[in-house]
């Protein structure tokens, strides 16, 4: 892994003078050393971490732009773009220094990151969305990015679980989570495993159903024979025969 692109630095860079102005050496690097690391990597994988930077004077299209040249954006196997969305905060308990006392203080504890897939050549569907919490080390449900957020989201999905206005209810738990809203529903299935383990194998069961009807899709695609709805056989297109005598009576009265 190399964190990150916009952090590396060419020796033609090394050995000159801060106030130098120098351009496209970062660019080079990568152009050259990517060649050489595609041909020799073999099985191994690389994953390079870049950051986004904006450009100067765009009014129309996107005005982002990422270190390093376009080189990276050839040579990619796969391309995932990381932005944040929005916070989530809760009351944290605090010492207050004045008096020593614990006090709920309120401070950021998760924020949304919003992973987009810019190009893809594995297999895997490109141009895709996710959007998973990122929960940090004081969050009461735990650090990083959990299972059951992922399995919560599916879920909502799915239709396993249903929202009207701020009850969730679930036919297949044949429960109603009660009316706290978000943060109650979750952490009353959070604090049930059977219901927890249950919603989880039809979330699992949905989810591979879709790939199967996916990929039968796309072979029915690829097998159908024939031209498409709307476009004439060219090929064996047989010939109108009112048509054709206007033609040939047209042709008779051109003089020869």
């Amino acid at each position: 892994m190399i964190d990150s692109i916009a952090a590396m630095l060419p020796r033609h860079d090394l050995y000159r003078a801060i106030e130098d102005k120098t351009m496209g050496t970062l660019a080079a690097l990568m152009s050259q050393g990517l060649r050489k690391i595609v041909a020799q990597q073999g099985e191994c994988s690389t994953f390079w971490i870049n950051q986004i930077r904006e450009k100067l004077g765009v009014m129309f299209g996107n005005p982002t732009t990422s270190p390093g040249g376009k080189a990276m954006n050839f040579y990619a196997s796969a391309t995932l773009e990381f932005t944040k969305g929005q916070n989530e905060k809760r009351g944290v308990p605090k010492i207050n220094p004045g008096n020593g006392e614990w006090e709920d203080s309120v401070e950021i504890v998760a924020h949304e990151m919003r992973i987009k897939s810019i190009k893809d050549k594995t297999g895997s569907k490109p141009f895709s969305v996710c959007t998973p919490w990122y929960k940090y080390k004081h969050h009461p449900e735990g650090m990083g990015v959990l299972e059951w957020d992922e399995i919560w989201t599916l879920a909502m999905k799915y239709g396993i679980i249903q929202k009207d206005a701020r009850t969730y209810s679930s036919e297949l738990l044949d429960f109603r989570f009660g009316t706290g809203g978000w943060d109650e529903s979750r952490a009353i299935v959070r604090d049930n495993p059977g219901a927890q383990e249950l919603i989880k194998t039809h979330v699992l069961d949905v989810f591979t159903d879709h790939q199967k009807i996916s990929n039968i899709n796309q072979e029915e695609i690829l097998n159908t024979e024939g031209t498409p709805e709307g476009e004439p056989d060219l090929e064996n297109l047989d010939a109108d025969p009112e048509i054709e005598a206007q033609v040939e009576a047209k042709e008779e009265e051109v003089p020869t």
